[in-house]
Protein backbone atom coordinates (compact mmCIF):
# COMPACT_ATOMS: atom_id res chain seq x y z
CA UNK A 1 0.00 0.00 0.00
CA UNK A 2 2.96 2.27 0.54
CA UNK A 3 3.45 2.54 -3.23
CA UNK A 4 -0.12 3.72 -3.68
CA UNK A 5 0.32 6.31 -0.93
CA UNK A 6 3.56 7.48 -2.55
CA UNK A 7 1.70 7.79 -5.84
CA UNK A 8 -0.71 10.25 -4.20
CA UNK A 9 -3.66 8.07 -3.34
CA UNK A 10 -5.10 9.02 0.04
CA UNK A 11 -7.88 6.47 0.31
CA UNK A 12 -6.92 2.85 -0.08
CA UNK A 13 -9.20 -0.12 0.51
CA UNK A 14 -8.14 -3.76 0.38
CA UNK A 15 -10.25 -6.86 0.61
CA UNK A 16 -9.09 -10.45 0.88
CA UNK A 17 -11.08 -13.33 -0.53
CA UNK A 18 -10.55 -17.05 -0.91
CA UNK A 19 -11.24 -18.56 -4.31
CA UNK A 20 -11.39 -22.31 -4.86
CA UNK A 21 -9.88 -23.40 -8.16
CA UNK A 22 -11.34 -26.71 -9.33
CA UNK A 23 -10.03 -29.05 -11.99
CA UNK A 24 -11.65 -32.32 -13.00
CA UNK A 25 -8.29 -33.87 -13.86
CA UNK A 26 -4.55 -33.35 -13.85
CA UNK A 27 -4.66 -32.90 -17.62
CA UNK A 28 -7.07 -29.97 -17.28
CA UNK A 29 -4.91 -28.45 -14.54
CA UNK A 30 -1.86 -28.60 -16.83
CA UNK A 31 -3.86 -27.30 -19.80
CA UNK A 32 -5.08 -24.28 -17.81
CA UNK A 33 -1.60 -23.52 -16.45
CA UNK A 34 -0.20 -23.46 -19.97
CA UNK A 35 -3.07 -21.29 -21.21
CA UNK A 36 -2.72 -18.57 -18.57
CA UNK A 37 0.87 -18.65 -17.31
CA UNK A 38 3.56 -17.20 -19.53
CA UNK A 39 6.25 -18.20 -17.04
CA UNK A 40 5.08 -21.83 -17.15
CA UNK A 41 5.12 -21.82 -20.94
CA UNK A 42 8.60 -20.25 -21.02
CA UNK A 43 9.95 -22.77 -18.52
CA UNK A 44 8.56 -25.72 -20.45
CA UNK A 45 9.60 -24.31 -23.83
CA UNK A 46 13.20 -24.17 -22.60
CA UNK A 47 13.13 -27.66 -21.10
CA UNK A 48 14.14 -30.93 -22.70
CA UNK A 49 11.56 -33.69 -23.11
CA UNK A 50 13.04 -35.43 -20.08
CA UNK A 51 12.89 -32.26 -18.00
CA UNK A 52 9.26 -31.63 -19.03
CA UNK A 53 8.37 -35.15 -18.00
CA UNK A 54 10.01 -34.65 -14.61
CA UNK A 55 8.20 -31.33 -14.12
CA UNK A 56 4.82 -32.94 -14.88
CA UNK A 57 5.57 -35.86 -12.54
CA UNK A 58 6.69 -33.60 -9.68
CA UNK A 59 3.70 -31.31 -10.17
CA UNK A 60 1.29 -34.27 -10.16
CA UNK A 61 2.94 -35.53 -6.98
CA UNK A 62 2.62 -32.10 -5.33
CA UNK A 63 -1.08 -31.97 -6.21
CA UNK A 64 -1.93 -35.35 -4.67
CA UNK A 65 -2.97 -33.87 -1.29
CA UNK A 66 -5.52 -31.71 -3.15
CA UNK A 67 -6.88 -34.48 -5.37
CA UNK A 68 -9.99 -36.39 -4.37
CA UNK A 69 -10.77 -40.03 -5.08
CA UNK A 70 -12.73 -39.12 -8.22
CA UNK A 71 -9.73 -37.17 -9.58
CA UNK A 72 -11.14 -33.70 -8.81
CA UNK A 73 -8.44 -31.23 -7.74
CA UNK A 74 -9.42 -28.33 -5.46
CA UNK A 75 -6.93 -25.59 -4.67
CA UNK A 76 -7.61 -22.75 -2.23
CA UNK A 77 -6.28 -19.46 -3.56
CA UNK A 78 -6.23 -16.17 -1.66
CA UNK A 79 -6.87 -13.05 -3.71
CA UNK A 80 -6.27 -9.48 -2.63
CA UNK A 81 -8.37 -6.77 -4.27
CA UNK A 82 -7.29 -3.16 -3.89
CA UNK A 83 -9.06 0.08 -4.73
CA UNK A 84 -7.38 3.47 -4.38
CA UNK A 85 -8.56 6.98 -5.03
Amino acid sequence: MRHFQQAGFSKIHTERSTVTLEYTSLDLFFEERLAISASTRMTLDGATASERSTIWEKTAEALKPYQEADGMIRLQNETICLAAW
